[in-house]
């Protein structure tokens, strides 16, 4: 098996008295598929929304690509993609600025976000 592109180590996920994840560890190897198979309620989209820095866990460390996620959010976010099982979109804005404001988000600014979006 080749080096992990993600590790996900003593993840906890605390909202309020909720204990929705509980000490989830996993590797992923680069080239590899993953999924997370669980029922309703057992922590599969706050897992993935915290390996994505959409959500900052409460405990455990994350990495990717060999960095750390919460030091280098920004540097790691731009090398991954998400695909939601919700439409992400904004429906009162147009396609161009919902690219500028996700743009945005993820640090983008100036030319090189037109010229992104272009």
């Amino acid at each position: 098996m080749s080096e992990p592109i993600l590790v996900a180590e003593g993840m906890e996920k605390w909202f309020g008295d909720v204990h929705a994840v509980k000490g989830m560890s996993l590797q992923v190897a680069k080239g590899e598929v993953f999924g997370l198979l669980g029922p309703n309620g057992a922590g599969k989209t706050t897992m993935i929304s915290m390996m994505t820095a959409l959500l900052e866990p409460s405990a455990g460390t994350i990495t990717v690509d060999g960095l750390d996620l919460a030091k280098h959010t920004q540097e790691v976010k731009a090398k991954m993609g998400l695909v939601p099982q919700e439409m992400a979109l904004y429906m009162t804005l147009s396609a161009r600025q919902n690219l500028m404001f996700f743009g945005r988000i993820y640090g983008m600014k100036g030319k090189a976000l037109r010229d992104r979006v272009d």
